[in-house]
């Protein structure tokens, strides 16, 4: 869970310290010459796992006044060193808080952007896994509960640490992933007998396919593919594996009447077998996490469109983002 605002003086100090690494115009010079793509997910009011609008409209009002924002069909092109860097703003899942708080900021503010979305919780009820698992970290109000012959101490200091042991039995489970999703659906409790409504709808809930025709008929917006269930791709077999991509796609198209010709791989997971797939059903710009990421069966592929990951609100560290993105997403060190 992430704060609002930074409020310890070492943090101050150290966002200050690191805005002196990107404000000075003259190290634009140094920085890529392509775009930098930023990567956002959940954004909703109260407390989270990520930030609120009004945090976000921060960023966006941050990032225009000191950078350039492009559309999708703008990326590839290179600035001229002393131009101003170019950010294309891109987010992941199909939360309905990025219809109901995003799509207005970035309309308000006249930033295009692309909506990757991952169609099993759109219109309906099914939460997508990782979306299950923090509602029930954070809601569920029983101190253990068994699954399979194992007991999960649930208590306020094992928690986290127990909540790590459910997710990594649940991915382990074949075939992924709904093998998975049959144990969260028969094994566990449902959502809604622990989550607030309010809050479930704000965090957890997926777009209504209203709010998906909605976003694709605006020309500032596209739509992207995210496979229906966000499965880790490089665990599902041959045939899921294409399912996930193809079905996924059709109904977008379907619900959008627009051909989709992007995709986020789910996690920055992906090998050669999924890149080759999404070629061949004709996706043709392939977004990633970082250039690192796909080494799993031979090597990433270098065609993919690399992304810088936002998860903190403050605007130093976007700033710094955006300004060594391409350095830092080609590194393995963390940061922010």
């Amino acid at each position: 869970m992430q704060s609002n605002r930074l409020t310890s003086a070492p943090a101050a100090l150290a966002d200050a310290a690191l805005g002196m690494l990107w404000r000075a115009k003259a190290l634009r010079l140094l920085s890529s010459r392509r775009p930098i793509v930023l990567m956002y997910h959940a954004i909703a009011p109260g407390s989270g796992d990520y930030f609120g609008p009004e945090v976000f409209e921060r960023h966006v009002r941050f990032l225009k006044s000191r950078f350039r924002f492009i559309s999708p069909q703008e990326y590839g092109r290179a600035r001229r060193g002393t131009e101003d860097i170019e950010v294309l703003l891109t987010f992941d899942d199909g939360f309905l808080n990025n219809a109901l708080y995003v799509a207005p900021i970035l309309k308000r503010h006249q930033v295009p952007a692309i909506f990757f979305i991952s169609t099993r919780h759109c219109g309906g009820v099914r939460p997508l896994w990782f979306a299950y698992l923090s509602a029930f970290s954070r809601w569920f109000p029983e101190m253990e509960i068994a699954l399979d012959g194992t007991t999960y101490n649930l208590s306020p200091r094992l928690r986290k640490q127990s909540m790590r042991r459910l997710e990594g039995y649940l991915l382990s489970l074949r075939p992924h992933p709904q093998a998975m999703y049959d144990k969260i659906e028969r094994g566990l409790p449902s959502m809604e007998t622990f989550t607030p409504r309010k809050h479930s709808n704000d965090h957890y809930a997926g777009m209504t396919w209203d709010h998906i025709r909605e976003i694709a008929q605006d020309p500032l917006f596209e739509i992207g593919s995210h496979t229906v269930d966000h499965p880790f791709l490089t665990q599902c077999d041959d045939a899921e594996m294409e399912i996930q991509v193809k079905a996924n796609r059709e109904e977008l198209e379907h619900v959008t009447g627009k051909q989709i010709r992007s995709i986020a791989y789910p996690s920055g997971d992906y090998d050669i077998k999924v890149t080759e797939k999404c070629r061949e059903l004709g996706i043709d710009r392939r977004y990633a996490v970082d250039l690192r990421s796909g080494a799993v069966e031979g090597s990433p592929d270098l065609s993919s469109i690399p992304r810088v990951g936002v998860y903190k609100p403050s605007l130093s560290i976007v700033g710094f983002k955006v300004q060594w993105g391409s350095f830092l997403r080609r590194t393995p060190l963390k940061f922010g």
